[in-house]
């Protein structure tokens, strides 16, 4: 910390008042993120284990609900593999999605959180007839490189400077190692990135548009519905990039900007409505085997990670830091017959996370400022020099804010929860892609020669003097 106060310091006093500014609020929240990385480290007992990222407590093998490990090669959690095995075993009994088999008897699946697996997986593995690991590792592994490389097309064809297209592929390669080594479905959200925005902004400079692009742009749609089945709001963060892009920054005609838009829409909602249709016969089959079914609640747990999240920095409000058992000991201890993640469940953590808003404010300021310093950091990471050349060339107004919404929009999870990479790949994605195209667009308008002739013009100066 203290090299990074003398490297500010130098910063301060050579740049320019909006360098200033912004090295300001980024010291100001690294320093309130310090309280957390220098906490005491606890030493857990035999065979104990942490309950979750930036959690102080420590669980014993009999406590946590799904012990097994997923026997994936890419990472999975324990929870989302027991659920599997339950919908390959009611896929297999019942041929229909979605629905489990837990002992004798048939159970929904998919319910609350990010149903796409349990849609997918088992299909593959049971029209295949691969093991259920191979499929899923087939799927997740198989999604991410398709969807990577047809983006690596569209960007090579969007991006006019050599070098950036040869930056370009190493930036996605190192991204595609980091969203393997994260594995499970937060590597959706960067897939989608890659896959879509890639190519809506090639279309985008035809000013005559066809019918391939209002396929693409209809297929594109489908692709973002599924996307959010997979990982709940990975395929939003794209469609807010988009609108912007579509809109206003085509250089089509307003009718065939309308067009467009209109063909991506449609395309996201027939995939909608399908998985719609999907949940809905699901729930019909369920009610006529079972007189005492009652649907399960398909809802992303929201107030859930939004308690927990306040113990990202260390509190006496929010004890036990980031880790699912904090938020469930909270709903027991107001309602102990609430079903976790209902509705009812979901209520309770929202008052609570308002009345900490209400009483504590400070809480929410010091664990805001503490993430926004990791974010800041990450965005540093992930724009690099493009997010300088953004600053020195200005592109369409257009084009700039359809990036920043939808990389604001990105940056939520780390922001309400935990500003860890497997909230955040999407967020990251958005990052690299903006600055690569700011990087392209600044060589396109000759920044770089300005740049040479600049230091060419000092060097003369000091050789003069």
């Amino acid at each position: 910390m203290k090299r990074l106060m003398s490297f500010a310091g130098v910063i301060l006093v050579h740049e320019r008042p909006l360098g200033r500014l912004w090295m300001i609020v980024l010291l100001l929240c690294l320093q309130a993120a310090s309280p957390h990385a220098s906490g005491q480290v606890l030493q857990s007992g035999d065979g104990e284990q942490t309950c979750g990222e930036f959690s102080s407590i420590r669980l014993r093998p009999q406590d946590v609900r799904y012990s097994e490990p997923s026997p994936t090669h890419l990472k999975l959690m324990p929870a989302r593999w027991a659920s599997l095995r339950d919908s390959l075993a009611g896929y297999e009994k019942t041929g229909i999605p979605l629905v489990g088999l837990d002992g004798n008897r048939l159970v929904p699946t998919g319910g609350s959180d990010d149903a796409g697996l349990d849609y997918f997986v088992p299909r593959l593995a049971s029209s295949l007839r691969l093991p259920l690991p191979v499929s899923l590792d087939i799927f997740l592994g198989g999604t991410l490189i398709g969807c990577f490389c047809l983006g690596s097309v569209g960007l090579l064809l969007l991006l006019k400077s050599p070098w950036i297209k040869y930056l370009a592929i190493f930036e996605i390669l190192v991204l595609a190692i980091l969203c393997l080594r994260v594995g499970d479905v937060y590597l959706i959200p960067a897939a989608a990135v890659l896959a879509v925005v890639p190519w809506v902004l090639y279309f985008s400079r035809k000013a005559r548009p066809g019918r391939l692009i209002f396929l693409v742009l209809g297929l594109a749609g489908l692709g973002l519905g599924a996307a959010n089945l997979l990982r709940t709001y990975s395929g939003t963060t794209v469609l807010l990039l988009c609108i912007p892009i579509l809109g206003f920054y085509a250089d089509a005609k307003p009718k065939g900007r309308i067009v467009m838009l209109a063909s991506l829409t449609l395309g996201l909602l027939a995939s909608s409505l399908y998985f719609r249709h999907v949940f809905s016969y699901r729930d019909a089959y369920l009610r006529s085997q079972q007189a005492d079914y009652v649907e399960t609640p398909r809802q992303h747990p929201m107030w859930h990670s939004i308690y927990i999240g306040l113990g990202f920095v260390s509190n006496p409000y929010v004890a036990g830091g980031y880790c699912d058992q904090v938020a469930v000991d909270k709903v027991r201890s107001v309602s102990p017959n609430a079903v976790f993640l209902s509705p009812e469940y979901d209520r309770i953590l929202a008052e609570q996370v308002r009345q900490l808003v209400r009483h504590h404010p400070t809480l929410l300021l010091v664990n805001l400022a503490a993430k926004m310093g990791i974010l800041q950091m990450l965005a540093l990471l992930a724009g690099n020099f493009g997010l300088l050349a953004a600053l020195r060339e200005r592109k369409r107004w257009s084009l700039d804010l359809a990036f920043w919404i939808a990389i604001a929009f990105g940056a939520l999870p780390g922001l309400l929860v935990v500003p860890i990479p497997k909230y955040l790949l999407g967020f990251i994605a958005m990052l690299v892609l903006y600055g690569l195209i700011s990087l392209d667009y600044a060589i396109h308008q000759g920044a770089v020669q300005r740049l040479m002739r600049r230091f060419g013009r000092q060097e003369k100066i000091l050789c003069a003097a």
